[in-house]
C-alpha cells in the first residue's frame, strides 16, 4: 500500500509547484502592468508641466503705468467690437430701383461681415449681402423680395466673420424700408 502513496505525493508536489509557478507568472504580469501605468502617469504629468512656462506669472506686468494698462484694455475691447454703419431709412422710389443703404464696414473693424435685412412683422429676409471686408461699403442695394408701396419696419443683421470665414458674432440695427413714398415721410 505504500507503493500507491508515493505517486500521489509526487502528483501533489507537481500540482503545488505548478500553482506556485502560475501565481508567480500572474504576479510578474501585474508588476509589469503596474510599472507601465506608473511610467504613463509620470509621462502625462511631465507633458502637462512642459506646456506651461514655469517662469510665467499671473497679473499685470510690474512697472506698467495706469495709462499703459488702459491702452492695453482699450485695444482688447476694440478688437472684439464690430462697428456698423447703415442708413436708418432706406428709400426705394419703386420696386425696380435700388435704395441707398450706405452699408459700411469701417477700416478699423477686425472682421468681415455679411448683412441680412429682415422684415420685423413677417421675418422674411428681403436683402442678403455677400462678404464685406473692412474698408469696403455697399452704397445701393436691390431688395430680394418685391414689396408694395409703404413703410416697413425691419432689422439689419450684421454677421461678423473671422479671416477664415468662421462666424464670430453679430450685431443688429433697426431700419425703415420705404417703397414709393416720399423720402422725407
Amino acid at each position: 500500500m505504500t507503493l500507491n502513496k508515493k505517486p500521489l505525493d509526487k502528483r501533489n508536489e507537481t500540482q503545488k509547484s505548478s500553482k506556485k509557478r502560475n501565481v508567480l507568472i500572474v504576479l510578474f504580469i501585474l508588476l509589469i502592468l503596474l510599472l507601465v501605468f506608473i511610467v504613463f502617469i509620470q509621462k502625462s504629468k511631465e507633458d502637462k508641466e512642459d506646456f506651461y512656462d514655469p517662469m510665467a506669472d499671473t497679473g499685470i506686468l510690474p512697472g506698467m503705468t495706469k495709462d499703459e494698462i488702459r491702452q492695453q484694455l482699450d485695444r482688447l475691447v476694440e478688437e472684439g467690437m464690430l462697428n456698423i454703419s447703415i442708413n436708418t431709412t432706406i428709400f426705394f422710389p419703386d420696386n425696380k430701383e435700388d435704395g441707398k443703404a450706405d452699408i459700411v464696414n469701417i477700416e478699423n473693424n477686425h472682421y468681415d461681415f455679411k448683412v441680412n435685412i429682415v422684415l420685423d412683422d413677417t421675418k422674411d429676409i428681403i436683402y442678403k449681402s455677400g462678404g464685406i471686408r473692412p474698408g469696403q461699403y455697399i452704397q445701393y442695394i436691390k431688395l430680394d423680395k418685391k414689396l408694395k408701396n409703404g413703410t416697413y419696419g425691419a432689422t439689419a443683421n450684421f454677421i461678423a466673420y473671422t479671416k477664415d470665414h468662421k462666424q464670430a458674432g453679430n450685431v443688429s440695427a433697426k431700419v425703415k424700408i420705404k417703397i414709393g413714398t416720399q423720402e422725407d415721410d
